[in-house]
């Protein structure tokens, strides 16, 4: 493996590639550049420190995989995507939409546990039913339940549900739940 040092940066070379066009300086090496085809890889216990005082923009989709601490403005052109937890200590500001898309349709059945799997989740059911448990979530998790299509599933106010009353959902009704890390706490109803 040949190295190559550019302004100050090491860049590996394995035998047989060329120093030439995926990854370059500008002249004067203010700006380094990965051209198409190009990959900048870190690997496993690399850190890349971007100083105070830095403006990171990305023209493109961002996907962040695993464990990432940004402190200060960070923001994507397109889309950004965490796989994984994303950790703000500040304010969080959305441009236009908070999307969050709808997990798979859970069918309740008479006195089960429902198992939430994201935050949207759509309910259904084959007959009316009736439950009086949401499996726990982690404090801050945020829980909208919506009715089935057809037939109705009955939420009741006890135990661990802390509701206004039992909730009757049915086709369009939402229930609107964050949990304290022991309870769902109610935080809004509406009967559509």
């Amino acid at each position: 493996m040949r190295k190559l040092l550019i302004a100050g940066l090491v860049i590996a070379v394995l035998a047989g590639c060329s120093y030439a066009t995926l990854v370059y300086t500008e002249q004067g090496g203010a700006k380094m550049v990965v051209a198409s085809g190009g990959e900048l890889e870190m690997q496993s216990g690399a850190t890349l420190d971007v100083q105070s005082g830095v403006t990171s923009t990305f023209g493109g989709d961002v996907t962040i995989t695993g464990a990432s601490t940004q402190t200060g403005a960070v923001s994507a052109e397109s889309t950004m995507g965490v796989d994984g937890a994303l950790t703000a200590a500040g304010i969080v500001s959305i441009g236009t939409w908070l999307r969050i898309p709808p997990e798979t349709v859970i069918t309740v059945t008479m006195d089960s546990i429902i198992t939430p799997t994201g935050t949207f989740q759509q309910l259904g059911a084959a007959g009316a039913v009736n439950t009086s448990s949401i499996a726990a979530g982690t404090a801050g998790d945020i829980l909208v339940l919506i009715g089935p299509a057809s037939n109705s599933v009955t939420i009741t106010d006890t135990g661990t549900l802390k509701l206004g009353g039992s909730r009757a959902l049915s086709a369009n009704d939402t229930l609107l739940l964050i949990a304290d890390g022991t309870n769902w706490n109610e935080v809004a109803f509406v009967n559509n």
